[in-house]
């Protein structure tokens, strides 16, 4: 998605500005706190920043750049929602 010039509004809720993130809105491009999250994918603090660790340090770095495994999880959530928002269809590999 980066290479196609989605990067997602990760600073404060993209729907209402405030800074209590608890999910991700595919249609809204960005995270979002728990008044503006319903039907959103879940997102902690270690999803936050382990998005933010994916756009910001080459993948073969990741772990040693404090990506954990749940944040590697809640990220790939994030990824396929976003796949399947903006370009209309799901990831082959994640049907395997």
């Amino acid at each position: 998605l980066w290479l196609s010039g989605y990067l997602p509004h990760l600073d404060s809720c993209v729907e209402c500005g405030t800074a209590d993130l608890v999910g991700y809105l595919p249609s809204a491009g960005g995270a979002v706190c728990r008044n503006c999250g319903p039907g959103t994918v879940p997102l902690s603090p270690e999803g936050l920043r382990g998005i933010r660790t994916l756009l910001t340090t080459p993948l073969a770095d990741a772990h040693s750049g404090g990506l954990t495994d749940r944040g590697g999880r809640e990220a790939l959530a994030v990824v396929t929602a976003s796949y399947e928002f903006s370009g209309g269809f799901r990831l082959r590999t994640l049907s395997a």
